[in-house]
Formats: structure tokens, sequence, C-alpha cells
């Protein structure tokens, strides 16, 4: 990412168009993290890669636990810094 430039919101919604064809290509697991300098805006990224696999690619959620809300959620890694 750029800081969360307008290309890193134009790259996110290519990447879920991208996904989604892979999973109609028979692609069943991906994962995927976005990244951004330092990683400090990535929460954020991930939000709005998020949002955009609900609005462009909505069956994704029946596929398996593909969403999950970061914004109040810790989690084992945050126990690493």
């Amino acid at each position: 990412g750029k800081g969360l430039d307008e290309t890193d919101y134009e790259r996110a919604k290519d990447w879920v168009k991208r996904l989604k064809h892979w999973s109609g290509q028979g692609v069943k697991d991906v994962y995927f993290f976005p990244h951004q300098p330092d990683n400090v805006l990535a929460p954020q990224m991930a939000e709005f890669l998020c949002e955009q696999i609900a609005e462009q690619w909505p069956e994704a959620e029946s596929r398996g636990p593909v969403l999950k809300d970061a914004r109040n959620r810790q989690g084992d890694q945050m126990s690493l810094f």
C-alpha cells in the first residue's frame, strides 16, 4: 500500500474481483492480507477490503469464515507486540 492513497482503494477493489474470479475457477482457500507502510494503516485497509467483499461478492460469506471484524479484535497476533 501507499498509506491509504486512493490507488490503494482501487487496487483493493481489483483484488476482490480477482479473488472472486479465482473462486469461480475452483480455488477453495485464499489467505490474503493487506500491507501498508509500517502496517499502521493495514487494519483500515483490511476493513475496506472486507466491505468490498461484502458488496461485490456477498456469496463469499456462505463459503466459510471469510470475513472477520478486526476493529475490536485483539487476537493472538497482538500479544506479540
